[in-house]
């Protein structure tokens, strides 16, 4: 499997072509061990240029693999840097946003809430508020959630500031009606909603 790999590199590099979607289906599909995926995995990303928009696809390719392992605690603080790990990438608006949407969403399925949480709100100040879609909506949705869900984030008031969910909630009552609720500390009023 290795020889395979490091051929396939070795062809990468000689003909001009590039091959990391044939050797990252190849990595993945093997039977190797995680530790073996990773590292091949890790060639591969370290092997594109800084600004490659393929790296995007490698990382969160490497991150499914972990969490499928139940191994995704050792990406859990790529994941939640992805703004910041991804800011060279020469990535379209869309490939960005659907990026932040992997990983909020690896982050919240190995129960790291606040991670996602962290993610999704990047996810919300990215989102063009003249075009919220349907997707956009459920995401913030889910960023508010996170929110409230998370002993850790006591900025609640801020997730009412925040402009893109600010447009939501004008849109969406229940949703405004918990953090206004939430923030008056009625708490019977937002179980009496749920």
């Amino acid at each position: 499997m290795q020889r395979v790999f490091l051929s396939i590199l070795l062809l990468d590099n000689l003909s001009g072509k590039d091959h990391w979607e044939e050797a990252l289906a190849l990595i993945n599909g093997s039977s190797l061990q995680l530790p073996l995926k990773v590292n091949l995995t890790l060639l591969l990303y370290n092997g594109r240029k800084e600004d490659d928009p393929a790296k995007a696809k490698i990382l969160t390719s490497l991150a499914e693999t972990c969490l499928k392992e139940g191994q995704l605690g050792i990406m859990h603080k790529n994941l939640e840097n992805i703004e910041t790990i991804s800011a060279n990438w020469k990535l379209a608006k869309d490939e960005r946003l659907s990026l932040y949407l992997k990983c909020a969403d690896l982050l919240a399925q190995s129960k790291n809430e606040l991670a996602a949480f962290k993610v999704l709100r990047n996810y919300a100040e990215k989102v063009d508020v003249k075009k919220i879609s349907d997707q956009d909506k459920e995401q913030m949705r889910k960023c508010i959630l996170y929110g409230v869900k998370v002993p850790e984030v006591t900025q609640i008031k801020e997730l009412l500031t925040h402009f893109a969910i600010s447009k939501l909630l004008e849109q969406d009552q229940n949703y405004k009606y918990l953090l206004e609720n939430l923030l008056s500390s009625d708490i019977y009023g937002v179980a009496q909603l749920y």
